[in-house]
């Protein structure tokens, strides 16, 4: 598991040997200056967009992530979460990753971001 923190850069976790995606977690509501315009928007089950979105990042080895998805989406006022999955060119495998948000209290003193999590690969 990696904790990604709103309006920042990190890669996702992945196996080894497997160059990792690096992505920019916008913030988690417009309100907070988060803009999505351009970014993808993680989706409820019903299939509208939530509040949550990211960017991938344009680096080496990003680039070989194609095929973005998500789904399975959920936004309260304290928490939320997701599922994310790309496809990785050289292997030829889809991975995705559980998501959980979260943005409660005080930001300067709690973690306010997205636990991504690996799932199994297909």
């Amino acid at each position: 598991m990696k904790n990604i923190s709103f309006k920042s850069v990190d890669t996702l976790p992945t196996p080894k040997n497997i160059d990792a995606p690096m992505i920019f977690l916008l913030d988690f509501h417009p309100i907070y200056g988060g803009d999505p315009n351009g970014a993808i928007r993680f989706l409820s089950k019903g299939g509208n967009p939530i509040n949550y979105s990211f960017t991938p990042m344009t680096d080496r080895k990003t680039i070989q992530w194609k095929n973005w998805v998500t789904s399975d989406g959920y936004e309260d006022c304290e928490f939320g979460y997701g599922t994310v999955s790309a496809f990785y060119v050289p292997t030829n495998t889809t991975y995705s990753w559980k998501v959980s948000f979260e943005h409660d209290g005080d930001r300067t003193k709690e973690f306010w971001g997205g636990k991504f999590e690996l799932m199994e690969a297909k």
